[in-house]
């Protein structure tokens, strides 16, 4: 655990709060670490400045902490809106699931990554984050994970716009969110589709003995 911080935040439970976990990088040299948190930023300035009561929990690190800093800044409605947090270990960052409403995963690579499956299985927090084709899905799921899709600032804004008016929706998403983990990755699930691999491959072998092909 994180000195100082155990992963609860002092807001009443009448106010939705925000988490983006995500490391903070935004020069395009590192293009494969970017995360899309100024975007993040700009859209939940947007709503603040239209009247929403709202925590959003950021996580203090990557190279680009400062300029995030410089960005929420810029923008007075923010004022009083955001949270830091240390770089987290996982207690925390279960403890932080646990009471969000909503998780901001990365808005730059159209790709899932552990935050996605972690939110998911917490059964608490809606995951808002990148959107993925479905057909790149297909190659490894029946059904893409339910999540509330969004690619640009004006995404993020509606996204976190639908939290904020329905939350008996938004709860119902991350309900869904742990009865999709439980079918499509679970331990049990990945050991099946493990074994499967593994017979598919043997079966090849036995196809093809050594020094024929």
């Amino acid at each position: 655990p994180r000195p100082g911080f155990d992963g609860r935040f002092d807001v009443p439970k009448d106010v939705p709060l925000f988490f983006s976990p995500s490391r903070h990088t935004f020069l395009e040299k590192e293009q494969l670490y970017m995360k899309g948190d100024d975007k993040v930023v700009r859209a939940a300035a947007r709503l603040a400045g239209e009247g929403y009561t709202f925590k959003l929990a950021l996580a203090s690190w990557g190279e680009d902490v400062d300029r995030l800093r410089t960005e929420i800044a810029r923008h007075p409605p923010l004022a009083g809106t955001i949270l830091w947090t240390p770089p987290l270990g996982k207690a925390e960052f279960y403890t932080v699931l646990q009471q969000a409403d909503a998780v901001l995963d990365q808005f730059y690579l159209n790709a899932d990554g552990g935050i996605v499956i972690e939110t998911l299985s917490a059964n608490a927090a809606v995951l808002i984050t990148c959107s993925v084709p479905r057909e790149r899905l297909a190659h490894f799921f029946d059904e893409p994970p339910p999540y509330l899709a969004a690619d640009s600032e004006d995404d993020i804004y509606r996204a976190m716009k639908q939290v904020l008016e329905h939350p008996s929706d938004t709860r119902a998403l991350a309900a869904q969110g742990r009865q999709w983990v439980q079918t499509y990755h679970s331990h049990a699930c990945i050991v099946q589709k493990c074994c499967q691999a593994y017979q598919q491959l043997t079966a090849q072998d036995q196809d093809h003995p050594k020094g024929t092909l």
